[in-house]
């Protein structure tokens, strides 16, 4: 039994250490828009991982990239924020506001600390938190384990789905 229990530890990729939705939006309205909905990276990986992330990412409509340029989103702008690293995050209702003063920190340990945000314009619609293992991973096993962090932002659109106490069955 515990061998079994270490075995199912070992093969941990991903762990989300928080989920919320803020708002009246749910799981359907952006269900059709989930395979296509543009990405905006901010931070980065060593370098090998970090190919590996962006390559992920390649046939999104916009994908955008951290840089020193700030970005600002317009209005209507759907898409999904990544924070790679992040060594601060800003307050959840800024989570969508632009790329201005994020700082990523070095990788520390074969894991990476995710946040992301779905966003339209400004607004903050989901968030999850997560730690994803990076560190010596093929790109289909990094594809796995960002697509739980990503799956938890839908997923958070669902009710009950972040307390667990009102999961509708």
């Amino acid at each position: 039994m515990l061998a079994g229990m270490g075995l199912l530890a070992a093969c941990e990729t991903t762990s989300v250490t928080r989920s919320a939705r803020f708002g009246d939006e749910d799981f359907a309205t952006w269900a059709a828009a989930r395979d296509n909905l543009p990405a905006e990276l901010h931070g980065h990986l060593p370098p090998q991982e970090d190919v590996l992330l962006r390559s992920l990412y390649p046939r999104r409509a916009s994908v955008e990239v951290a840089s020193l340029a700030p970005i600002v989103p317009k209005p209507a702008d759907e898409r999904m924020v990544m924070f790679i690293n992040p060594a601060e995050l800003p307050p959840d209702r800024d989570l969508c506001a632009g790329s201005v003063g994020f700082q990523s920190r070095p990788q520390v340990g074969r894991y990476t600390d995710v946040a992301a945000a779905l966003c339209r314009g400004d607004k903050v619609v989901s968030v999850a938190t997560g730690h994803v293992l990076t560190s010596g991973q093929t790109e289909a096993q990094m594809a796995r384990s960002f697509k739980t962090i990503t799956d938890t932002l839908f997923y958070a659109l669902i009710p009950g789905y972040n307390d667990p106490d009102k999961y509708y069955y």
